[in-house]
Parts: C-alpha cells; sequence; structure tokens
C-alpha cells in the first residue's frame, strides 16, 4: 500500500508540473473536466452518502485520494487559467529577479489555495457520509 501511496503522489506532483507548462486552451478543459467530475462525484456522494462505508478500507482511501485529487488538479489549472503567466520574454534586466519571484510566488499561493478548498472539499464529503 505505501508504493501505491507514494505512485499516486508523485503522479500527482507531476500532473501539476504539467498544468503549470500547458497552455490556456488544455488548462481550461482540465478545470472543466475536473470541475464536471467534481459535479458528478457530489451527486453521486448525496443520493448515496454511505456508499463506501461497506468498501474495504485501502478501496475507501484510495476513493478519498481521488476525490481530493481531482478536485485539486481541476482548482490548480482553473487558477492557472485565470491567472495566467506573463508572456514570457527573456527577463534580462534589473527587474528579472523581481519577476521571478513574483511568479514563483502566485504558483505557491495558487497551490495553497487549491490545497485548503481540496481539503474542504473533502471535508464536507466527510460530515455528510458520517466516516
Amino acid at each position: 500500500m505505501p508504493r501505491l501511496v507514494d505512485y499516486l503522489f508523485s503522479a500527482l506532483s507531476n500532473s501539476i508540473g504539467h498544468i503549470d507548462k500547458a497552455n490556456r486552451k488544455n488548462r481550461s478543459v482540465v478545470a472543466v473536466t475536473g470541475a464536471l467530475v467534481t459535479v458528478f462525484i457530489w451527486t453521486v456522494h448525496l443520493r448515496n452518502p454511505l456508499l463506501t462505508s461497506q468498501w474495504p478500507e485501502p478501496l475507501r482511501n484510495l476513493t478519498m485520494f481521488l476525490i481530493f485529487g481531482i478536485s485539486f488538479v481541476a482548482i490548480v489549472s482553473g487558477a492557472y487559467f485565470l491567472f495566467p503567466d506573463p508572456p514570457d520574454e527573456k527577463r534580462n534586466g534589473p527587474m528579472s529577479g523581481y519577476l521571478r519571484e513574483e511568479t514563483a510566488r502566485k504558483g505557491w499561493k495558487i497551490m495553497i489555495t487549491a490545497g485548503m478548498l481540496s481539503a474542504a472539499k473533502l471535508f464536507l464529503l466527510a460530515i455528510t457520509s458520517s466516516w
């Protein structure tokens, strides 16, 4: 089981790296798909709140990770879509360090916000299903 968790976390971190490098169209597709999957998850969950209670523990943990991961990737891609980086120019000169620092700071803000919103969604799912 620890190997599976390590693999899933590395896949999630790699997908964030790909979203950061993707173009605007791909980011929007990922954001819309993630939002639709999230709506589907909530619909299924609210109709059958105890659906996962009979499942074995590893499968329940995998389900929780997928729920968290999908919403996290959707929020990150949506944030990068709404707040794109400035056009990539050669960024030489006295302001180049400042621009790189601001880009990195924006990335951290997006990651922290996405993590908080995904955790809140997972927490609400746990409350509604009595986990």
